[in-house]
């Protein structure tokens, strides 16, 4: 049992510091909520664009009745 020691001790340490050690995940998330709301914007933008030029061809079209 005494050989086991050490290897026991040892993992103990490194569990201990591997649940200390800051994690990076926030920075990723924050990096990834960041491209979700691009995305977002770009979309609402293409949305209005759209909206904006069906309007004018439904325009167009009635004008030509």
């Amino acid at each position: 049992m005494s050989v086991y020691l050490p290897l026991v001790f040892f993992l103990i340490v490194l569990g201990v510091m591997l649940l200390r050690r800051p994690s990076r995940t926030p920075d990723v998330s924050r990096e990834a909520s960041q491209q979700i709301d691009n995305l977002s914007e770009r979309i609402r933008t293409l949305e209005a664009i759209i909206t904006d030029r069906d309007r004018q061809l439904r325009n167009d079209i009635d004008g030509l009745s």
